[in-house]
């Protein structure tokens, strides 16, 4: 848990630790989990589809390049659907402080992330004292480790 990345904190609550016979398993959740983990390899193409529902709105008046004046139009709410494509927020920061209005954009392949490698790190670092753990456990059941 010390090495899971947190912005959120879905992928930490998403962890899921199943006791086993012979050991345990570890399992996350989160969707995103494996890309967290090993990375995202240049221009990897979205799959899937996100629905969005647009509410009801008013579409600003205008000026066209020619002159004319375009009034303002009542939209009605309505749903988007984005296939193979997602929608990605962006918050603008004027200062440390104070945050524009948020621009949305469409994009429909991600960029190159390196992994976290999170859980990999809490496996390699909890290997050195599993021979300890091992003796403990034995004698626990009443059983020494020659």
């Amino acid at each position: 848990m010390r090495y899971i990345p947190v912005d959120t904190g879905n992928l930490k609550r998403s962890g899921v630790l199943t006791e086993l016979k012979d050991g345990a398993k570890i399992v996350y959740r989160a969707p995103y989990a494996q890309d967290v983990e090993f990375g995202i390899e240049a221009d990897r193409p979205i799959q899937g589809t996100q629905v969005l529902h647009i509410p009801m709105h008013i579409r600003k008046g205008y000026i066209r390049k020619n002159g004319t004046y375009v009034k303002p139009v009542s939209v009605k709410a309505h749903d988007v659907v984005l296939n193979n494509k997602r929608v990605i927020r962006i918050r603008p920061k004027h200062s440390k402080f104070e945050y524009d209005k948020p621009i949305f954009r469409v994009i429909d392949k991600q960029k190159a992330r390196p992994g976290q490698f999170f859980l990999s790190r809490a496996v390699k670092e909890g290997l050195p004292g599993i021979s300890k753990d091992i003796q403990f456990a034995l004698k626990q059941v009443g059983l020494e480790a020659k």
